[in-house]
């Protein structure tokens, strides 16, 4: 289902027309509010937007359906008669996948919505989103170089969002402007979207008869943390399937595992009840961890501060500093990280990045 925004009704009759006859369904609404509405009962395979209108105009229809949507990934167009490059240049930093001037012939029209769900279906579900307010980007960051991730970082805050590409697990060079945007950010959301593996390279090598395994689409996971007397806490909800199918989550403190619950999945449920029952179990072991003091806390599982805890603390407390924007402290407590890490990319490339901001913000 394909959904088109538009105040004028022969705009939205016209893009209908268009993109039935190439086999889509199509949904219009007058307005974003509609839009929204129905978003929340249907979640669409692409949305056409105009962006002057009455009421929410399509810039802010597209950063509250971020915010309220922030694990789903629908292609988002935009379509307009502003042509200016301002205007464009707006649509594609706030994150749209196109940008579209009116008149467009059918063709192109066509062609630009094959396109972006096309590359959409090959992005692959979120294997994880995430508040931005409950763990740091600079964490999350790490936790993708940890991982040795491959896909896209998603970030939305302050009224955009941008999407990062991921290669074994460290941010492409020519996205470092992307992340200059959303650096530092205090609050908003993330999403991770793995790639999964091609064989392709060495498909001549497969068993004769054994039959092609097609990639499982599993259920998002969640990642964030909780801080206790100046000690973060990273919780990892996820679907794991062996053993069996179960729900995972894991709590990790300095590196160290410090307490994992599993629980049997249900696999008969669709994917978004599954993802409600991860979302209720990591939220459990969310609270558990706020109610419980440092001192109740078995010794076993509070470590004395390692170098790596040290690191991880330096980690933090620059992170803070840099949402204070106060970046000399935290470029400060960086350098200090980098010492006891010097192999570190997130944080060098973070630093690299920061030691930019001091000088400007020294000017």
């Amino acid at each position: 289902m394909i959904f088109v925004v538009d105040d004028e009704p022969i705009q939205r009759e016209t893009c209908m027309a268009h993109l039935t006859s190439s086999g889509h369904l199509v949904r219009t609404f007058a307005n974003a509010t509609e839009a929204l509405e129905a978003a929340r009962i249907t979640e669409p395979d692409c949305i056409l937007s105009d962006i002057r209108m009455p009421g929410m105009d399509g810039f802010g229809f597209f950063r509250a359906y971020k915010e309220q949507f922030p694990g789903r990934q629908t292609p988002f167009l935009f379509l307009s008669s502003l042509d200016a490059d301002e205007h464009v240049v707006t649509g594609l930093d706030l994150g749209a996948d196109d940008y579209l001037t009116k008149p467009i012939s059918p063709v192109q029209m066509q062609a630009r919505v094959r396109h972006a769900l096309a590359r959409c279906r090959r992005r692959g579900p979120a294997a994880f989103s995430g508040d931005l307010s409950r763990i740091s980007l600079m964490r999350v960051l790490q936790f993708c170089e940890n991982k040795g991730l491959h896909g896209e970082l998603h970030v939305t805050t302050g009224g955009q969002s941008v999407e990062l590409a991921l290669s074994a697990g460290e941010i492409a060079e020519s996205d470092l402007e992307k992340l200059d945007r959303v650096f530092g950010a205090a609050s908003g959301t993330f999403s991770i979207f793995v790639r999964p593996l091609d064989f392709g390279e060495i498909a001549d090598a497969s068993l004769k008869g054994a039959p092609p395994s097609a990639p499982q689409e599993k259920p998002m996971g969640q990642l964030s943390g909780v801080r206790m007397d100046q000690r973060l806490f990273q919780i990892q909800t996820e679907f794991t399937i062996l053993p069996a199918p179960a729900f995972t989550t894991i709590v990790v403190l300095d590196g160290r595992t410090v307490h994992k619950k599993s629980t049997p999945a249900d696999t008969t449920l669709s994917r978004t009840e599954m993802e409600a029952a991860m979302s209720r179990q990591h939220q459990d072991i969310e609270q558990t961890l706020r109610r419980r003091s440092m001192q109740d806390m078995p010794a076993a599982d509070l470590p004395a501060e390692s170098a790596m805890a040290r690191f991880t603390r330096l980690l933090d407390e620059g992170y803070e500093a840099l949402r204070a924007k106060d970046y000399v402290t935290a470029r400060e407590t960086w350098e200090q990280a980098l010492v006891l890490d010097p192999e570190h990319k997130t944080l060098r490339l973070n630093l690299e990045i920061l030691r930019k901001k001091t000088v400007e913000q020294a000017n």
